[in-house]
């Protein structure tokens, strides 16, 4: 049996603090494979509690218009696929059809997407960006393109190879907690 202590953060009632865990593992040798793939699993959780972070604030894509990134990545979607409908969409970004919704009457009242009937199924409505729309996605991408270069730039130590095989790995890892959800 080998020992490992491990920082956990974890809620006390008196407020956040720090309590050391005992853990003990029953896999032989691969305790340094463990402890490795441990620390990557506490940094994927910090980068999405930044993520999350990010996502709370809205920005300006190229118009007066303030839209949160989950704003912008429908937009996106419709700037994309034109002719969409929110089923599509939330089946796509993995949201209910509900929270699409929302997100398409806001950005629908800000002038930035247009909802029309199908000739063919009254019942379904498509999705089409505006001039407006059209322009926040292309400032967007702009940005992320801008953004990514400087990123890349401190990456050298990093392959395309190593890139495809971190996307593969948050892919999995993604995938398995999608199922644990179920």
């Amino acid at each position: 049996m080998i020992n490992s202590d491990i920082w956990y953060n974890v809620w006390e009632r008196s407020g956040l603090g720090r309590m050391k865990v005992r853990i003990e593992f029953r896999y032989g040798g691969c305790m340094d494979r463990l402890d490795e793939f441990t620390k990557m699993m506490n940094a994927l959780y910090e980068s999405s509690r930044t993520i999350q972070q990010y996502e709370k604030k809205p920005r300006q894509y190229g118009t007066d218009f303030q839209l949160y990134m989950a704003e912008m990545h429908v937009l996106d979607n419709v700037y994309k696929c034109e002719g969409i409908t929110v089923t599509e969409i939330a089946s796509l970004t993995h949201r209910t059809k509900s929270a699409i919704t929302q997100t398409v009457n806001k950005l629908s009242e800000k002038g930035l997407i247009e909802k029309r009937r199908n000739k063919d199924y009254y019942k379904q409505i498509n999705l089409y960006t505006t001039e407006l729309g059209k322009q926040s996605c292309v400032y967007h991408a702009e940005l992320d393109r801008k953004n990514y270069i400087a990123n890349l730039e401190e990456l050298d130590a990093y392959s395309t190879e190593d890139f495809k095989k971190i996307s593969e790995l948050l892919y999995l890892i993604s995938d398995k907690m999608k199922l644990d959800e179920l």
